[in-house]
């Protein structure tokens, strides 16, 4: 996959969903095909790409950050570092202040996509073309990957940023006007430690199916952004019985969450803040 283009990069998320389907044998070529809306041929170049790092497991792809990821699948692509912010490149393309713009999105709390579309903006004042929007990313990502290096207090956790999620139902129910009437709700909830990202959604249960619904939703929610660990609580939607120190986990659950290729990490039994 060494595209001299970066209008045929794949986007992160795309290169991970290849890669969970195809590495785990999931699906067939053309089905992931039509799953991550790209040409047959171009599933195969992910997966010899992949093959050719000696990468088997669609966790190890799922671990990695955006940046990493499209240096492993694009050697080729050699952005230049060097040209001076808030210029204009000989191919007509406005440069922007890439570290500027990753400090001020990390005080902010802004959506990448806010922070691209002011930047197109920019660019068209400035009578230049934009870098697409891929591009971009990466550009900014390496930024930003270097602004949290720099700060201590990002790595207070023990666990990367990124790396796991934690869901779980609240504790109180709640009053929900339906087209059926008032009905009695829980909610469910997934979050990402140490960040600012959440989703939440009302269910009529504390079920597998519900759980497994919300999640599914969220991750859709984060454009297939999947973590490496999902950490749960020890309700039986998720946790059938401790025997000891091994835990059995809810089958169903179990199943659904290894065809995200993610990881189950039930909190110890008695302990459900551990």
């Amino acid at each position: 996959m060494n595209e001299n283009s970066d209008k045929r990069q794949l986007p992160c998320s795309t290169i991970r969903l290849i890669c969970s389907l195809g590495l785990t044998h999931m699906a067939s070529i053309r089905r992931i095909a039509r799953k991550a809306e790209v040409a047959t041929n171009t599933v195969r170049k992910v997966l010899s790409r992949a093959a050719d790092l000696g990468v088997k497991d669609p966790a190890v792809i799922n671990a990695m950050n955006a940046h990493v990821l499209l240096e492993k699948f694009y050697p080729d692509l050699k952005p230049s570092l060097n040209a001076k912010p808030n210029t204009i490149n000989r191919n007509s393309r406005f440069n922007p202040d890439f570290k500027e713009i990753g400090k001020v999105m990390l005080e902010k709390h802004q959506e990448l996509k806010d922070v691209f579309d002011e930047y197109v903006s920019t660019a068209a004042s400035y009578g230049a073309l934009p870098f697409s929007k891929v591009y971009f990313y990466k550009r900014l990502q390496r930024e930003i990957d270097e602004l949290i290096t720099a700060d201590d207090f990002y790595f207070a956790q023990d666990f990367k940023y990124g790396e796991e999620v934690e869901i779980d139902f609240s504790g109180d129910p709640f009053k929900v006007i339906t087209h059926n009437g008032v009905m009695t709700c829980n909610c469910c909830v997934v979050v990402w430690p140490a960040s600012y990202y959440m989703y939440a959604e009302f269910v009529t249960s504390q079920s597998t199916a519900e759980s497994c619904r919300v999640f599914g939703n969220a991750i859709r929610h984060w454009k297939n952004r999947a973590p490496l660990f999902c950490v749960c609580d020890n309700t039986k939607a998720w946790v059938t019985s401790h025997v000891g120190k091994d835990v059995v986990l809810n089958p169903a659950f179990e199943k659904y969450m290894a065809s995200l290729g993610i990881c189950i990490d039930a909190a110890p039994p008695y302990h459900p803040q551990a």
